[in-house]
């Protein structure tokens, strides 16, 4: 089986870690758009742009899935896409209305990029749950241009983290949800500014879980040809090298143990 995850830059790394944890024999393509990322703080013409013209390139690999891992790229182009492909097109969208279930009358937090929080998408979602009156909504695209310089941690996210909070009631929070793939990078950091007494939820499970039965369902599930986790990097259209994303994927280890 042939899957491809795609994302603007190295935020997808943490559900190609995820998908290759629970089906480490299929072959997989990682796809960051480099050259132009990030995606959250263009407009969405731009954004759908940049997704229409990579998920060609991903599709004339001959994969039989695409993952977007990218909210923003899926809250604006996963409905077109989806309409002009055959195979299953897989979409990240922040896990809300797991965080409601969750809060237990207490206020939910979604972190995003500003195009994401701004989309409709999220809206419709947050009204279908009933509740407008316990989400708040708070732009990080900040940490994506962190996370794309290896910047975890230090005085320059902790200094980002504290202006972002500080006029914030932290404790009238239950559940905190990273609505981009690149924040997971940061969330033992975002636990400890909630001394550790908050839920924080992201998509990437959910997202695996459902591209495990995409999998099951077409019948092309593969156990025996690939031995070893396979995956090959693209930048932008061309052919990478794994040391260009190695140090993300240690890191990943890292934050799993």
């Amino acid at each position: 089986m042939k899957v491809a995850i795609f994302d603007s830059g190295v935020g997808g790394l943490t559900v190609l870690y995820s998908a290759m944890k629970r089906m480490p024999y299929n072959e997989y393509i990682y796809y960051a758009d480099l050259d132009n990322v990030p995606y959250g703080n263009k407009d969405k013409e731009m954004v759908n742009r940049l997704t229409l013209r990579a998920v060609e390139q991903i599709y004339d690999l001959g994969v039989n899935a695409i993952v977007l891992a990218c909210n923003t790229a899926t809250s604006i182009s996963a409905d077109l896409l989806r309409y002009k492909y055959d195979i299953p097109i897989v979409g990240m969208e922040p896990a809300v209305k797991p965080a409601v279930i969750n809060s237990l009358g207490k206020r939910v937090l979604v972190l995003a990029t500003e195009l994401t929080l701004k989309e409709s998408k999220l809206r419709n979602l947050i009204n279908r749950l009933e509740a407008t009156d316990k989400v708040d909504l708070l732009p990080m695209s900040e940490l994506v241009d962190f996370a794309e310089k290896m910047v975890f941690d230090g005085d320059r996210v902790r200094t980002l983290l504290d202006q972002k909070f500080s006029n914030m009631n932290l404790s009238d929070y239950k559940t905190i949800v990273l609505g981009c793939t690149h924040f997971i990078y940061y969330k033992k950091i975002i636990e400890q500014y909630f001394n550790y007494t908050i839920d924080v939820i992201d998509g990437n499970q959910g997202t695996v879980n459902h591209l495990e039965k995409i999998l099951q369902g077409i019948g092309k599930e593969n156990n025996s040809r690939y031995k070893k986790k396979s995956v090959q990097y693209y930048i932008s259209g061309k052919i990478a090298k794994l040391s260009v994303f190695e140090g993300y994927m240690k890191y990943l280890e890292i934050l799993d143990t």
